[in-house]
């Protein structure tokens, strides 16, 4: 197998192939500034993400075959797209490499470059949303299905072959999956669900007879308890821009003039997701409604809505916070009087700010 390991270089990962049985380690690629490797379907390290100075990033590739050196650049983007652009795996004949980028559009797309040709093929795109995850067959290493996260986690299945398999796992629960693990024969998969009102649950899916066997909850003790909804929102801040975030009611607490807690995320280059929070369900079980907002500034709705919060910090993107507290109270399920704020990272400014202002 291959690991990465900072062994001889503390500030630097190389690539060692590791023997499972011996416990024996050759490096087989030196790292010279690479944030990611990839390896192709022989296990050969010929992909990489090198980031530069100013923000932008270089994908590079190299011939099968090539033991030292021989990196190509086969995409360069400039920082607006760096952020975005991510390499997932080269494709089963070696000539093809996939991988995440914004580049030539808003939000983060599925491509496909065609490493001998140097074209580029977009495989997915979504108007809004930025995609977020690809799933290759371990064998001929193309695309079976793509995932997005809009208000909740969306798989746009690509490959036929696995369509009863996802919607027969879709049956199992109401939460949202995701395919964590695969035997060799392909025969068996692990799944989990992330629910927003318990733990997560995880299963064995048995694909040939299309059926489930439950494995264990993440965290067994919340099962026992009655937990609150998150719901999804959506408003237009001040200026037009359109905003979205999650509500999460006490229960039993009824929906009228309730003392309120808005939750601002890290980062900022981040984003609130819906699942289950601690935080947010430790809130809501002491009476208070949960306000989570993925204000400009936040990650997965494309690159105009991350640098609309360019020099925006104590600006209009706290505007947004306030903005989505007018909504809740004008609606009547806030008491303007009794708000708070909480947040870590970029949160706890924000939390600062709003003390402050």
């Amino acid at each position: 197998m291959l690991v990465a390991l900072n062994r001889d270089n503390p500030a630097l990962h190389d690539v060692f192939e590791l023997d499972l049985q011996t416990g024996a380690l050759e490096k087989v690629a030196v790292n010279f500034g690479v944030a990611e490797w990839v390896a192709d379907a022989e296990l050969r390290v010929r992909g990489a993400l090198r980031h530069r100075p100013d923000g932008g990033v270089d994908v590079l590739a190299r011939p099968p075959g090539t033991v030292d050196g021989g990196w190509q650049t086969v995409l360069s983007v400039g920082p607006q797209d760096g952020l975005g652009t991510h390499v997932v795996g080269f494709t089963g004949d070696g000539r093809g490499l996939h991988l995440l980028s914004s580049v030539g559009a808003d939000t983060v797309r599925l491509l496909r470059l065609d490493l001998d040709r140097g074209g580029m093929e977009v495989l997915r795109e979504e108007p809004r949303y930025d995609v977020a995850g690809v799933t290759l067959h371990p064998d001929s290493r193309e695309v079976q299905f793509v995932s997005v996260v809009k208000a909740r986690v969306e798989h746009w299945v690509r490959d036929p072959a696995i369509q009863a398999d996802i919607d027969g796992i879709r049956a199992l629960e109401e939460g949202d999956f995701a395919i964590t693990g695969r035997d060799h024969a392909d025969r068996k998969w692990l799944v989990s669900f992330n629910v927003d009102d318990g733990p997560v649950s995880h299963y064995v899916w048995d694909r040939p007879a299309r059926t489930a066997t439950f494995l264990f909850h993440h965290q067994p003790r919340l099962a026992d308890y009655t937990l609150s909804a998150m719901e999804p929102f959506t408003f237009s801040a001040r200026d037009g821009l359109d905003i979205e975030g999650y509500l999460t009611f006490p229960l039993g607490g009824g929906r009228e003039r309730l003392p309120t807690v808005l939750c601002v995320h890290g980062g900022p280059w981040g984003r609130d997701v819906w699942g289950y929070s601690g935080e947010v369900q430790w809130l809501a079980n002491r009476g208070y409604l949960c306000v989570q907002v993925n204000f400009r500034g936040s990650t997965g709705y494309g690159k105009e809505f991350v640098n609309a919060g360019d020099r925006e910090w104590a600006g209009k993107m706290h505007d947004d916070l306030i903005d989505a507290v007018g909504l809740v109270v004008a609606q009547g399920w806030a008491d303007p009087e009794r708000v708070g704020i909480v947040g870590g990272s970029y949160g706890g400014y924000a939390a600062l700010v709003g003390a402050t202002f």
